[in-house]
């Protein structure tokens, strides 16, 4: 037993029915799934939620290159009365329910209603280190709504250096153009594959688990007012630079 759940220990995102049916194969023993649960516990094995790692994921010495020279460049950014964003976009679709075990009576049926209505609620937001949070909601993503975006954000807090993804729509023609004629709008690619980076990730993660998880909305209107409340009065307090600045360890074990 001890080599087989050696074996067994070391495959890569397992079932207690993949265990079970490999003992079978290997051993013509049917044990019974709470045996397996309690065999695997015994291994020191334990259920895990995944995590998604890019498949063109910068390696551990790209990131460290990278995260020196973001940190003397933020240095100096800082210096000039400059206002560092890290910034992303997220979708939220109205009637896709998130299904999240909740609590009810025993021997009840917890019911969320569903309409199938698809419509999309396109969502730019961005956060600094002092906790300034900025979101916007557009119609579209591309790159107009970037570039409003923005340019709103350089208006409501003057010099701004924005930290985002490679994306098509953050690296137009309209986007340099924008760049050319705002000297104090300034740019900063993020690594590519490495969202774990973007503190605005989890901001989207809580949003999400917070309003759409086993929630209804009769209507988009209904979604578009619950979205613009929780962003009016929540605050995360997530620090910027503590993202930026982890270590590869530390962000693939807690991403």
């Amino acid at each position: 037993m001890d080599k087989l759940m050696h074996d067994v220990s070391n495959m890569n995102g397992i079932t207690p029915v993949n265990v079970q049916q490999y003992l079978y194969e290997k051993t013509k023993t049917n044990l019974n799934i709470t045996n397996i649960r309690k065999i695997m516990h015994r291994y020191n094995m334990t259920p895990k939620h995944h995590t998604v790692i890019h498949v063109n994921r910068a390696s551990k010495e790209e990131v460290s290159s990278w995260q020196s020279s973001l940190k003397k460049r933020i240095s100096r950014l800082e210096n000039r009365g400059c206002t560092v964003f890290v910034q992303d976009e997220s979708i939220f679709v109205h009637d896709v329910i998130q299904s999240r075990v909740k609590w009810s009576l025993r021997g009840s049926t917890m019911v969320v209603p569903y309409t199938g209505s698809h419509k999309r609620l396109v969502m730019y937001g961005a956060i600094s280190e002092n906790n300034k949070q900025f979101i916007r909601t557009h119609s579209k993503f591309n790159t107009d709504s970037f570039v409003k975006f923005t340019l709103d954000l350089h208006q409501h807090f003057g010099k701004v250096a924005v930290i985002i993804y490679k994306a098509p729509q953050h690296r137009s023609d309209m986007v340099r153009n924008m760049l050319a004629d705002n000297r104090d709008i300034e740019i900063i690619y993020l690594l590519t594959g490495s969202p774990q980076l973007n503190a605005t990730e989890e901001l989207w993660h809580r949003a999400k688990r917070d309003l759409m998880v086993s929630q209804h909305y009769p209507t988009f209107a209904d979604l578009r007012c619950a979205v613009s409340e929780y962003f009016r009065t929540m605050r995360h307090h997530l620090d910027i630079k503590k993202y930026l600045f982890r270590n590869m360890e530390e962000s693939l074990t807690n991403f």
